[in-house]
Parts: structure tokens; C-alpha cells; sequence
């Protein structure tokens, strides 16, 4: 199985470090220092893209209730904006009737009430909005990285494969010139 290696420069341990003989890296890579000195560090192609495709799984989830959350507000900034339209109707009805002062003042402060939930709730559409295209490039950054590691990976078992080939067509060049050799002792 192929790995990857990883070295840390001496400068950057104490930008990682917990304990002094620890290092943490991403929450899933560790490496240990004994006697001041490097170890190299070695993990697996594979489990770098379960970890990649569960933070991308993480990043859809997270998109996905951020989604939720903007059609909520959405739902909502709706409902506003149809009182709004019930409550200047009502408004004219009134106006039209006999006027009642209190009735018109209740009716305008409610007009009022409704027209800052409209701006507030508007104010949290484009705050969702910016949050959803935030969350949107972060699982495009992590379908890519996801991507590229399977790349990678599939690059890494075409060489192996080359290399396994070439290995299998450099030792039948030996059968073959050994039986070659072989046929010409015999015959001289």
C-alpha cells in the first residue's frame, strides 16, 4: 500500500504542540519526538480520504440546515409582507368608513411594528444568504480536495501498476536469457 510522508520543520513544533512530545495535525495526524529528534511520519492514502469525504459530508450537512434555516426566513419575511398588505388594506377600509382615530393610530402603529420585522427579516435573508454561499464553496473546496486525493490515489495505483509489470516483464527477460544461455551451452 502506498503512503504518504509528512516532515514538520524544527521552527513550526510549538505552533502544534500539546505536550512536548506530541505533535497534532488536522485532528487526525500525530507524530512522536523522541530525543529531540524527527521521527518520520507515515498514514495511509485511505484513511485521508475518509476523513476528507466525512468533512465533506459535515459541510453538506452544515449546508443543508443553512438551507433550511434561509427558507425559514424566507417563509417568514412572506408572511410579513402579507400582513403588511392586510394591515394597509384594512387601513383604507377604515379611512374610507368613518374615522376612528384610535383605530387608524392602533392600525398605523401596527403598520410600523410590521414594516421593522419586514427590514429585520430582510437584513437575515442576505445574512442566510451570505452564510449558504460560504457553506456552498466550503463543500466545493472539499469535493475538490476529495477529488484530487482519488486522483492521486488512482495515479498512485497506475504506477504501482507499471511498476509491478515492469518487474514481472524484467524477470521473464531473465527466464528468457537464462534459457537462452542455457540452449547455447548445449549447443556449443
Amino acid at each position: 500500500m502506498k503512503r504518504l510522508y509528512l516532515i514538520l520543520p524544527f521552527h513550526r513544533w510549538p505552533e502544534y504542540s500539546v505536550k512536548p512530545d506530541t505533535l497534532f495535525i488536522q485532528g487526525f495526524l500525530s507524530i512522536r519526538i523522541e530525543g529531540g529528534t524527527l521521527k518520520k511520519f507515515v498514514f495511509p492514502l485511505e484513511k485521508v480520504l475518509a476523513v476528507r469525504e466525512m468533512k465533506r459530508l459535515i459541510a453538506e450537512e452544515k449546508l443543508g440546515g443553512l438551507l433550511r434555516e434561509m427558507h425559514v426566513v424566507k417563509d417568514a419575511l412572506s408572511i410579513a409582507e402579507s400582513a403588511r398588505l392586510d394591515n394597509q388594506a384594512s387601513l383604507r377600509i377604515h379611512l374610507l368608513k368613518s374615522v376612528d382615530l384610535g383605530q387608524v393610530k392602533a392600525l398605523l402603529v401596527y403598520g410600523n411594528a410590521i414594516s421593522e420585522d419586514i427590514s429585520n427579516r430582510k437584513e437575515e435573508l442576505v445574512y442566510q444568504e451570505s452564510m449558504v454561499r460560504k457553506a456552498q464553496e466550503e463543500v466545493l473546496a472539499r469535493t475538490q480536495e476529495k477529488r484530487a486525493l482519488e486522483r492521486l490515489k488512482e495515479k498512485q495505483i497506475s504506477r504501482h501498476r507499471a511498476m509491478y509489470w515492469w518487474e514481472q516483464g524484467k524477470q521473464l527477460d531473465e527466464i528468457g536469457t537464462m534459457y537462452f544461455n542455457r540452449s547455447e551451452k548445449e549447443v556449443n
